[in-house]
């Protein structure tokens, strides 16, 4: 019975011994300054040199030959496809389609001439200046000349004079149509202001060649010229710059919105 406690207790101690040793790691006697040092000597022990750390410049152990590089460039060199004859098809007349030589610059020359996209960009901001230009030549001075031609042939009622004694007892006393031959001639300027005023200055020329049966005008022929001068200024409707400047105002915001997205977007409209 000793015998058995005796044993327990040495069995108890062993026990308590390898659960106390267990439970401590391994760097735990260890400190930084201690495991950095110890690192730093492991490691000048495998690498004792320093040149076997640089570069090492040799040239490589295998090198291709000539004939190795030849045939590389043959079949997958720039020149490898330089004597294939490009399979496009059949033209519309059921035959082989030829093909030509071009350029890359020409290529690049005739895809963007004929390229759709290309050309409503070039002509996009052009339509934007011409409405500006339109816009303000609303202001401009303007010129006018009229010229025509009357052959009056027209009938009226006609006077007669009666109670006569005689044979002929009414005598008829105005000519029973008015017959004239009439030329005008005008020509003017007039000019209209961003308030919305209006001038104008003009000068006519009337000549009348009277043909009128049993009637007689002195003189015969006639002429008649007249100088005109004239101020038109909208009270209500169409008064102030604001109000007469407003297309020029969209047409100058339509250029600019029109000018920063032709340039925003170069790749899409490129010009030659």
């Amino acid at each position: 019975m000793r015998y058995d406690r005796g044993l327990l207790i040495v069995i108890a101690v062993i026990l308590v011994a390898l659960l106390i040793a267990g439970c401590e790691g391994p760097l735990d006697n260890y400190n930084a300054a201690r495991l950095q040092s110890e690192l730093l000597n492991n490691a000048r022990t495998d690498l004792p040199d320093d040149t076997s750390l640089k570069r090492n410049h040799a040239q490589p152990s295998v090198m291709l030959t000539e004939e190795q590089i030849e045939a590389l460039d043959q079949t997958s060199g720039p020149t490898a496809y330089a004597d294939a004859k490009l399979n496009v098809g059949h033209d519309l007349l059921g035959k082989d389609s030829q093909t030509f030589p071009l350029e890359l610059h020409r290529a690049v020359r005739l895809a963007v001439a004929n390229n759709l996209q290309a050309r409503t960009a070039r002509l996009i901001p052009q339509m934007s200046a011409e409405q500006l230009a339109q816009a303000e030549a609303a202001f401009d001075v303007s010129s006018f000349a009229d010229l025509s031609y009357a052959h009056i042939d027209r009938p009226r009622p006609q006077a007669i004079l009666t109670g006569l004694t005689g044979p002929v007892t009414s005598v008829p006393i105005t000519p029973a149509a008015d017959q004239q031959r009439v030329g005008d001639f005008d020509v003017g300027v007039t000019k209209r202001f961003q308030t919305g005023t209006a001038v104008s200055a003009s000068t006519g020329f009337t000549h009348v060649d009277e043909r009128t049966p049993g009637f007689t005008a002195t003189p015969d022929p006639s002429s008649v010229n007249d100088v005109t001068f004239g101020v038109v200024q909208p009270l209500l409707r169409n008064f102030g710059t604001r109000v007469n400047r407003a297309q020029i105002v969209l047409a100058e915001n339509t250029t600019t919105s029109v000018s920063c997205a032709f340039n925003r977007r170069p790749s899409r409209a490129l010009v030659f």
